[in-house]
């Protein structure tokens, strides 16, 4: 595949994810019923991060700020982190690296 069929792929694919985040945010209230947002949902259904030791920080090949656990996802969708004095963080944003990629501690 050449950059430009590339480039209009990611984009049309963008385009629809932005669409259908658009269309779930507005039918939201009408989720009687529903204790977890559905792309909460749906992300917790693909990671493979709940449970991993991470190093976490908004540049974290270069300059990480500490390690934790990582523990879910809170209501708001932000990223749950347990540290090692068991104190519980909230991110909503920065970048993650797995300290041992295919363990769980």
């Amino acid at each position: 595949m050449n950059l430009a069929d590339f480039c209009c792929d990611f984009i049309a694919k963008l385009a629809w994810n932005v669409g259908l985040l658009y269309f779930v945010e507005a039918c939201w209230p009408e989720q009687g019923g529903l204790d977890t947002h559905p792309i909460i949902t749906s992300w917790l259904e693909l990671t493979d991060s709940i449970g991993k030791e991470v190093l976490f920080g908004h540049d974290v090949m270069e300059k990480p700020q500490y390690t934790a656990k990582v523990t879910g996802i809170a209501g708001d969708g932000g990223l749950r982190l347990l540290l090692p004095d068991g104190a519980i963080v909230v991110e909503h944003s920065g970048e993650i690296r797995y300290l041992r990629p295919n363990t769980h501690f």
